[in-house]
C-alpha cells in the first residue's frame, strides 16, 4: 500500500527506530504488546493508502512501494490473515500495485488505531515473540 515506515510508527506510538529495524529484518524478536499493536493496526489500515497530498508523502510512499517491490512483499490482499504469524508461513502472491478502497487521513490511523500499544500493554506484557522463523 505504500505506508511509510516512519509514518507507522507514529500510529503505533513507537520509535521510527524499531519500525525500521522490522522492516530492514534486523529484528529477531518483538514484545507481545509490539505485536497486538501491528495486529490491531493492520485490521484498521489494510485496505487502505497513505495520505500523499503533498511531494513528501508521495515520495515517502513510492520509496515504501520500490521497497515492497524490491522484496517481493505482496500488499495485504496477497497474504493469508489465518496463516500469516506461522513460523513457516510464505506468502504465494508476490508484490503487485494495490489501490486500496481509500487513505489514512494526514492527521493519523483510523479511528481507534491511535493507542493501540498503549491498550496492547494491559494484556500480557513482557511476552516476546520470536520473528527468526516467520521472516
Amino acid at each position: 500500500m505504500g505506508h511509510p515506515a516512519a509514518s507507522l510508527a507514529r500510529y503505533l506510538g513507537t520509535p521510527p527506530r524499531t519500525v525500521w529495524d522490522l522492516v530492514r529484518g534486523r529484528t529477531i524478536t518483538v514484545t507481545h504488546d509490539l505485536h497486538t499493536a501491528v495486529c490491531v493496526l493492520y485490521e484498521q489500515m489494510w485496505d487502505l493508502c497513505p495520505p500523499e497530498r503533498t511531494g513528501a508523502e508521495r515520495r515517502a510512499a513510492a520509496a515504501a512501494r520500490a521497497r515492497a517491490a524490491r522484496n517481493g512483499w505482496p500488499a495485504p490482499m496477497g497474504v493469508d490473515d489465518d496463516l500469516i504469524d506461522g513460523p513457516v508461513y510464505q506468502p504465494r502472491a508476490q508484490w503487485h500495485p494495490a489501490t486500496g478502497t481509500g487513505s489514512v487521513t494526514p492527521a493519523g490511523p483510523p479511528a481507534g488505531a491511535a493507542g493501540a500499544r498503549r491498550r496492547a500493554g494491559r494484556r500480557s506484557p513482557g511476552r516476546e515473540r520470536d520473528l527468526r522463523a516467520v521472516s
